[in-house]
């Protein structure tokens, strides 16, 4: 993996969704897919969630904010992790659904 502010936060995002076996993928972006699609998808008994990762300050895109808002219409759920303090909500959200 790259390194930098943004890739130190998306590793530790994978660590986490591993240390809880969760079933996710890094969504790769293409001329072919869907715009805003966020950096990693995962699924936790049965729901949808998106986690888009942003270097810490950093903001999410209009169109990013938009495939969330999507999402979350859908059912799924969507989070912004930019760093240590969002992280620690996602642990917490995980744990209440597992």
């Amino acid at each position: 993996m790259k390194s930098g502010p943004e890739n130190r936060v998306k590793k530790k995002v994978k660590e986490l969704l591993d240390a809880y076996g969760i079933f996710h993928w890094p969504a790769a972006a293409s001329p072919y897919g869907v715009a805003g699609v966020p950096d990693r998808l995962a699924v936790v008994r049965g729901r949808l969630i998106g986690i888009e990762v942003k270097a810490p300050g950093k903001k999410a895109t209009p169109l990013q904010i938009e495939f969330g808002r999507k999402l979350q219409r859908a059912g799924g759920l969507w989070f912004l992790i930019d760093g240590d303090e969002a992280l620690a909500h996602l642990q917490q959200e995980l744990e209440a659904m597992l």
